[in-house]
């Protein structure tokens, strides 16, 4: 029987130092083509996207050549962090309207997004890689055309999709699941691979593939046009901050929203309260900034702000009000019933550094197990509309689509530098989890003290609507007590990918480079 709430064989934190290099990301496999690109002679960005192709193989229910991606990168040669927006825009005719139609109709397709990732891989290759397209894609294309033995992880994920869709999944995945220990061949990825390797992005953009996209999206309901496709151009944007201390914060600005991760960190720390990190107060205190910040984030956010208006709302003066806000010992209420998904949320983060200085986290995601579940070419097509779209009229102007506007991403990660110098990435899959999951990690690491290691095996909640939380049962006693007395505290066992699956990379006491993987997903960690 699946436990839904926990991948099987769960183990340790997987920690691995470097000297040249680091890598993490949630498939062994994958970790290995991105540290082979850093013995070759690569660099982070080169091992970066390497495992990031390598995903949409080893783990197509997350990642896939049809979804989407969002990046942090540190280049060597620059003192600036950036953020590459890989999600794109809202399909042109995408209007609130046929949303509400098109999910009233259960059509699948209404919740495609036009794909970006193949062109924001190309993009981070060109500018900030040292490999061409074809080196970096090598290692995918031998895992599809080879095959792969599917890991208990992958299987997991493989079972929990087929019971999702009803056994709906290609037969291609159930003949997967009917081997075991049997390598597992792709061809048509293969193929998809080779064609990127020969052709570079145009059979993505008005080639071959995206053909075949607005073919499958026509008889399923979807608006996604050859314009969309032609448009979905991934953008370097500005990032926004926070200092806290000798620490300066940087995540996506808009249109992502890792307001909601920013404003949760600083909140608890500015509390008057001053907790001690783990205590039951504490977690009173961080379960209502991560609420107060995600309320604000869905109703008080700009619909076209600038960086400058986000990080207005970072101010000292704007979090200290939210602090002061919180009540000890007293769940107040907050909006986040609009929350358009609270299962865990399928998406994948990776991360590498190298010792030139570059540094670069991504997060890529389908959207949901397999996309929307529409197909062209063999390929999973995105359904990030579901997570990012709310079809009620009533819903905050923050969650409804606009017309050809870049879409209000929930694809957040942070990258810290201390004293000018980079310390640490933190990124996490989970959909609307990510939020609390990074700030928990972050707030142990910068609050408390902890090792990233330590930080990232600690155990975690995740708020929920309706005034709960999911808590794994590695809390303290005192703590379990104090979550059921306040909140409504349902329990997801030791280790849930529920609470996320954290990722870093950092550089060590020693001047090296540590990279950091969470066993809740599988992750692996490497180094050389």
């Amino acid at each position: 029987m699946i436990n839904k709430d926990q991948v099987p064989h769960v183990g340790e934190v997987n920690v691995s130092e470097g000297e040249h290099g680091v890598v993490t990301c949630a498939h062994p496999d994958a970790a290995l083509a991105g540290l082979n690109m850093l013995r070759q002679g690569g660099n982070a960005i080169d091992a970066l996207v390497a495992m990031s192709w390598a995903l949409t193989v080893l783990e197509p229910t997350m990642s896939g050549l049809l979804g989407v991606n969002t990046v942090l990168i540190k280049a060597a040669d620059s003192p600036s962090v950036r953020w590459l927006d890989g999600v794109g825009d809202c399909p042109e005719n995408l209007t609130p309207g046929a949303l509400n139609q098109g999910r009233d109709a259960k059509h699948a397709g209404i919740d495609a997004l036009p794909p970006t990732l193949v062109s924001a891989n190309a993009k981070l290759l060109a500018e900030h890689g040292t490999v061409s397209l074809r080196e970096s894609i090598e290692p995918a294309y031998m895992f599809a055309r080879q095959g792969v033995v599917l890991s208990d992880v992958a299987r997991y994920w493989f079972e929990i999709s087929e019971e999702q869709v009803n056994g709906s999944i290609p037969n291609l995945y159930r003949s997967a699941l009917a081997n075991p220990g049997v390598p597992f061949r792709q061809t048509e990825m293969a193929d998809a691979l080779e064609e990127i390797a020969i052709n570079g992005t145009n059979p993505f953009t008005e080639g071959r593939y995206a053909n075949a996209v607005i073919a499958a999206l026509e008889a399923t309901g979807g608006v996604v046009t050859p314009n969309d496709l032609r448009r979905a151009s991934p953008s370097w944007r500005d990032c926004v901050s926070v200092s806290i201390g000798d620490a300066e914060i940087f995540a996506p600005g808009w249109p992502n929203c890792s307001y909601e991760t920013l404003a949760t960190i600083a909140t608890v720390m500015a509390h008057r309260a001053n907790p001690i990190v783990g205590s039951p107060e504490y977690w009173h205190i961080f379960i209502e900034a991560s609420k107060l910040a995600a309320q604000n984030r869905m109703h008080d956010w700009p619909r076209d702000p600038s960086p400058m208006a986000i990080e207005n709302l970072l101010t000292s003066e704007q979090i200290q009000e939210c602090a002061d806000t919180i009540v000890a010992d007293h769940p107040q209420e907050h909006d986040i019933s609009w929350v358009v998904h609270t299962d865990g949320g399928h998406t994948s983060h990776l991360a590498a550094a190298d010792s030139h200085g570059n540094v670069a986290c991504a997060t890529q995601t389908l959207g949901g197990l397999f996309g929307c579940n529409v197909w062209a070419e063999g390929l999973p097509i995105n359904g990030l509309g579901a997570y990012v779209y709310a079809a009620d009229e009533r819903a905050p102007a923050s969650l409804q689509p606009t017309p050809a506007k870049p879409t209000a991403s929930i694809l957040q990660m942070l990258m810290c530098m201390r004293d000018g110098n980079f310390s640490f990435t933190m990124g996490s899959p989970g959909g609307f989890a990510i939020p609390p999951t990074v700030a928990q990690a972050t707030l142990a690491v910068l609050m408390g003290n902890a090792d990233l290691a330590s930080a990232v095996g600690a155990p975690r909640l995740t708020p929920i609507n309706g005034g709960g939380v999911v808590t794994e049962s590695r809390m303290a006693r005192e703590v379990i007590a104090s979550l059921r007395r306040q909140h409504q505290c349902q329990d997801v066992g030791p280790w849930s990918w529920l609470v996320g699956s954290l990722h870093s990379v950092s550089t060590n006491s020693s001047g090296g480079l540590q990279a950091v993987a969470d066993p809740r997903r599988g992750g692996h960690a490497a180094g050389t």
